[in-house]
């Protein structure tokens, strides 16, 4: 039986509701950077990793034409700090991140032009993804900057967070029954917010809102060349 990895985020609720109806996998829910590590380890088959991860394997293979992606603002994945980003000396980084934290390393060196130091707690800013980007900062960090907007402002391209990788080769059959879940489970966004509407971090309609005006999940040419450019400036670091 293939091990699956997927995110425990509202992003990939769609995914999960997807795989609820699909026979012979075994599906684990995790945070990103732990489905990296699995995958990475073999504990897992499949997994919706970290772009940061799937660049990093170039023999990692992609299995689905889905993603999870933005074009522009994408809300839960976000730098929050005490002042200006200019002025931005310390940084924490997310631990439950990959992309997120190397995309913000990417930013900070081509885009912002600064080059904080990376420190635990007591930092001027900190990445935050996931459904705690959801939360109100203000109080702490009265500025909030949206990574996917920003990149999209300096690259004008989407961004690409994680994307469906096998370490291993998958037979077209699996990635067929594959796609043909993740479709039916974000074609179905209403009925996923009811499936899930106890776990929703935020109401139901904000849900709907962020998972059809905020998450772009597939992985169009466009992503595909996004990727390609995030590795080649990551590699530039």
């Amino acid at each position: 039986m293939l091990k699956i990895g997927n995110v425990n985020f509202l992003n990939s609720y769609p995914f999960r509701y997807g795989l609820t109806e699909i026979q012979g996998f075994d599906v684990q829910v995790m945070v990103p950077s732990e489905i990296a590590s699995a995958l990475e380890n073999d504990e897992i088959d499949i997994g919706l990793v970290p772009v940061a991860a799937f660049i990093e394997h170039p023999k990692w293979q992609l299995v689905s034409d889905y993603c999870i992606g933005a074009v522009g603002e994408v809300q839960t994945v976000i730098l929050v700090s005490k002042q200006p980003v200019s002025q931005i000396d310390t940084i924490c980084y997310d631990p439950d991140s990959r992309s997120s934290n190397l995309l913000t390393k990417v930013l900070s060196r081509f885009y912002w032009k600064i080059a904080p130091r990376a420190v635990g707690e007591d930092a001027d800013a900190r990445v935050l993804i996931g459904d705690k980007a959801f939360l109100d900062y203000s109080a702490e960090y009265p500025y909030r900057y949206d990574l996917s907007a920003e990149w999209h402002d300096f690259q004008n391209l989407p961004f690409v967070f994680a994307v469906w990788a096998a370490n291993k080769p998958i037979c077209e059959d699996v990635k067929s029954n594959l796609n043909r879940h993740f479709k039916y489970g974000v074609e179905h966004i209403p009925e996923t917010i009811q499936r899930y509407k106890t776990a929703l971090p935020i109401s139901e309609s904000a849900t709907y809102d962020y998972l059809t005006t905020k998450i772009s999940f597939l992985l169009d040419p466009l992503k595909l060349t996004a990727i390609e450019r995030f590795k080649e400036l990551s590699g530039r670091l």
